[in-house]
């Protein structure tokens, strides 16, 4: 099922329907195999993985176009950074991963929306498919305000006291070393 754009100016191809969490979870599930499989160029996947995510979406009855498949791709990016520039330093807060929601109280909620006020879509819907959307997106997009990441190593600094410690001079970006059990989401 296709939805028609009502944006003036867009392109005149439809626009996909994935109101269906089992679709958008199968599409999550087949970008992750192709990045997995050296098919991410650039930020997206490379055309051959675009196929193939094409493909195997048909195979469930799903019928999508490379651009479909690309709007689909970056909308999810720009909610999967807005999630992160949220949430990235939160820790001790119930995580429902089915849902994708985060289980706080309401006062917490409501600091956090006065602090990051995009925060507020994500406190009923969530973010669904988050573990997937790490390995699609993960090292590809700085999300904190000194964040970088390159596909090389990560530098050292080399002056004393510049580190993240008075002992250490080795400094090692979090947001760049991101760790996702795949085991766990494959089952």
């Amino acid at each position: 099922m296709v939805k028609e754009k009502s944006k003036d100016g867009g392109s005149n191809e439809p626009r996909a329907d994935w109101s269906d969490p089992t679709e958008l979870q199968a599409f999550c599930q087949f970008c992750v195999a192709q990045v997995l499989a050296g098919q991410r160029k650039a930020g997206f996947l490379s055309k051959n993985g675009v196929d193939n995510v094409i493909e195997q979406l048909a195979d469930i009855g799903k019928v999508v176009t490379h651009l479909q498949i690309k709007n689909k791709w970056d909308h999810m990016k720009k909610g999967w950074t807005n999630y992160n520039k949220c949430f990235e330093n939160e820790s001790g807060l119930g995580y429902d991963p089915g849902t994708g929601k985060i289980d706080a109280p309401d006062e917490w909620w409501t600091r956090k929306i006065a602090a990051c006020p995009i925060a507020k879509s994500f406190r009923t819907k969530g973010l669904p498919n988050r573990e997937f959307l790490n390995i699609m997106y993960g090292g590809t997009v700085a999300t904190g305000k000194n964040a970088f990441c390159t596909s090389g190593q990560i530098p050292k600094e080399s002056t004393e006291g510049s580190g993240d410690s008075a002992d250490s001079t080795e400094f090692v970006d979090p947001q760049c070393e991101p760790f996702v059990n795949v085991d766990a989401i494959g089952g």
